[in-house]
């Protein structure tokens, strides 16, 4: 990543309303972040949020406490009121994050749960709370204090003004040995903060079929289901799911795809390609639009859902490679078009890219075109060292063994 910090970072990606709510928010966590550290708290009270809205890890998570733990009262804790009213339609306890219940229970609760940073719930409320960091995606990136100085704990206004970056996780999963070293070094944690588990989003994805649409006629909305029905007239299904870039380039238009070009070799061949960004992205659309087998989906829905209903992965350095490759007899194509860009303006990477994502590789649209045509599924060979590395030999069951991780460490 290029060399800024996060104030310059800030006032270069964000629109003047969100810098104002921003402040607004950082002038008044000030004010209740000392009173959070000794109001009591109930130990069978857990929040749960994260940054992107109801989905992630913390979705899944909350998802199983709901529907198999009852001794625990999960609550969600959101910014929107579309959020919050999604939330509640699924017959779930939610609140806006700054209502006066949101505030109370946050201040009470004895354990915050989360995919990226206790921010996604409430910083300024977490006090003594336990604070577990399901994370977000295992992968190659350098991550938090390693990706740049963007974190930089010298620079005295960050801070003040970003304090939650350097607030430490009392468990953080890491599921293999790799991985959980990789974490620790990140974050600076020490490994008894490491928990080896899988992610609940991928314990979704790895279940039965009956179940998977189960839960999704029960949690989801209309459209996923829509979608999957879709999905079933066409012969294969490709999902194009390329990871954020820091510099906020329109990184699709200079991926080179002629998606004229290619919506006609899908129509020829009866086959779809779902177009899914990351929710930060933001790009120029519209020589996307008006594709009769090229769907682009709301980049702020979830996607998991719709995963074990495709057959393709197309990515480049996302960690969604690590996930949809433990689900068997899917193919996959990586399309890092824009290394040497992504290397020099975005995220160093922690280890040997092409040591750590074997399988087809598209450097260009030429190359990703011929692909197409070609077998996509990793050896298994090289897939089961892909999971050995990145996943271990404990991540199925992960719901049920973070839930009796966090019963030990509130001592319930």
């Amino acid at each position: 990543m290029s060399k800024y910090n996060i104030i310059s970072w800030t006032l270069k990606h964000r629109t003047l309303k969100e810098i104002a709510n921003r402040v607004a928010d950082v002038a008044v966590g000030w004010l209740v972040r000392p009173f959070s550290f000794i109001t009591p708290r109930n130990k069978k009270k857990w929040v749960i949020g994260n940054k992107t809205g109801w989905n992630d890890n913390s979705k899944y998570f909350h998802i199983y406490l709901a529907e198999y733990e009852n001794e625990i009262r999960p609550i969600w804790i959101c910014k929107t009121r579309k959020e919050r009213d999604l939330v509640r339609s699924k017959g779930l306890e939610v609140y806006r994050k700054w209502s006066i219940k949101g505030l109370y229970h946050t201040m009470t609760s004895g354990a915050f749960i989360f995919s990226s940073g206790v921010h996604d719930i409430n910083y300024w409320a977490s006090g003594k709370a336990v604070k577990f960091n399901l994370w977000h995606g295992v992968g190659v990136k350098k991550l938090g204090m390693k990706s740049s100085d963007l974190y930089d704990p010298s620079k005295l206004l960050t801070r003040i003004l970003t304090p939650f970056f350097y607030d430490q996780s009392t468990r953080f999963i890491g599921p293999s040995d790799m991985m959980a070293q990789h974490f620790a070094d990140c974050y600076r944690l020490s490994n008894e903060q490491m928990l080896k588990v899988g992610y609940p989003r991928c314990e979704f994805i790895l279940s039965n079929q009956a179940n998977i649409l189960t839960q999704i006629r029960k949690y989801e909305n209309e459209e996923i289901a829509e979608n999957i029905e879709r999905l079933k007239k066409y012969e294969k299904v490709y999902i194009y799911m390329p990871t954020f870039r820091d510099a906020q380039t329109d990184f699709i238009e200079a991926s080179g795809i002629d998606f004229k070009v290619l919506n006609d070799l899908l129509v020829s061949k009866n086959q779809i390609l779902i177009l899914k960004l990351h929710p930060a992205t933001r790009i120029k659309r519209e020589h996307i639009f008006g594709m009769s087998n090229i769907v682009i989906l709301d980049k702020n829905m979830d996607v998991y859902p719709i995963l074990p209903f495709t057959d393709v992965l197309i990515t480049d350095y996302s960690s969604i490679y690590y996930d949809y490759i433990l689900m068997e007899n899917k193919g996959i194509i990586l399309f890092p078009f824009d290394y040497d860009e992504y290397i020099k303006n975005s995220r160093d990477l922690a280890f040997d890219y092409l040591t750590y994502t074997p399988g087809c590789k598209a450097w260009n649209f030429e190359e990703l075109y011929r692909l197409l045509f070609s077998e996509s599924k990793l050896v298994p060979e090289e897939r089961s060292w892909v999971i050995k590395q990145f996943w271990g030999d404990n991540y199925m069951e992960s719901n049920k063994k973070i839930f009796e991780a966090l019963k030990g460490i509130l001592k319930i």
